[in-house]
């Protein structure tokens, strides 16, 4: 199960604890959060990124994935409600996923926008998965955050 991070309200510091589960190496990763963050609610999520700035941390690959696993874990809900926040939490992931996309007349992402090695080699094997218009036709069945 996915678990929510807590953000200060204020820009500062964060400290995230991360575990890995197949080498067991525990370790903290430091954030420094630049503008100000407001709390979601369970019918309202916060907005992840409130910037047009891609992410320098997660690349595209992984937006898409994690867009996927919370989509995923929506449909096992049986309270209607956090269904809808996991898919609204998707939708922006798919909102951070576009950014990527700095050229209108192309519709895949160039080289750049991938981090990792994992995510190189997906849009190797399959760019058609990549397409601006297959990810705006996902986002566009879920829910959106209301302004």
């Amino acid at each position: 199960m996915l678990e929510e991070l807590q953000f200060p309200a204020v820009p500062g510091n964060i400290t995230v604890p991360t575990h890995c589960f197949s080498c067991k190496a525990s370790t903290d990763l430091f954030f420094h959060v630049h503008h100000p963050h407001e709390p979601g609610t369970r019918s309202h999520p916060s907005s992840i990124n409130p910037t047009d700035q891609t992410s320098q941390l997660i690349d595209l690959g992984q937006w898409i994935t994690l867009a996927y696993l919370l989509m995923e874990e929506s449909r096992g809900k049986t309270d209607k409600e956090h269904s809808r926040y996991l898919n609204m939490q998707a939708s922006q992931c798919y909102d951070e996923a576009l950014k990527f996309y700095d050229d209108p007349d192309n519709e895949l992402p160039p080289p750049e926008a991938f981090f990792t090695e994992t995510s190189r080699r997906r849009f190797r094997d399959a760019p058609q998965q990549f397409s601006r218009s297959r990810l705006l036709s996902e986002k566009g069945k879920l829910p959106s955050v209301p302004q």
